[in-house]
């Protein structure tokens, strides 16, 4: 990215623009997830076996309406993560109970660490 404020276009080669577009295309969403309210979003890497929580961003964007002779800010902002596809994502109340589902997994007694619920597009009442 910095290659391209620095430089003219007229001075950059092909290797450099092939760089700075495969290095936008690197943030991609990838999946989308309903979050449980009060619950932490933890990752864990079984190449080095450590536990870290996520921490989670929220987009500042507002989206304005007319609504009632009158101007109102409505926020459509969604939390926003970056992750790593080596590790698994789950979901714990805090770090003591990640540990403990994490020791679970490890001895068998559950069959998948990751606990997280897919987002599907629709709203279902009943």
């Amino acid at each position: 990215m910095e290659i391209v404020n620095k430089l003219s276009y007229e001075k950059i080669n092909k290797p450099e623009i092939e760089a700075v577009e495969k290095e936008k295309q690197e943030f991609k969403l990838i999946d989308s997830i309903t979050r449980t309210r009060g619950l932490r979003l933890f990752s864990y890497s079984p190449k080095t076996r450590k536990i870290k929580e996520i921490e989670i961003k929220q987009s500042e964007t507002a989206i304005l309406k007319f609504e009632e002779n009158s101007l109102k800010a409505t926020d459509y902002s969604k939390a926003k993560a970056v992750i790593d596809p080596r590790n698994i994502y789950f979901e714990a109340l805090n770090l003591r109970s990640a540990k403990k589902r994490v020791e679970r997994y490890l001895q068998g007694r559950i069959k998948e660490l990751s606990n997280l619920k897919h987002y599907n597009g629709t709203i279902k009442f009943f």
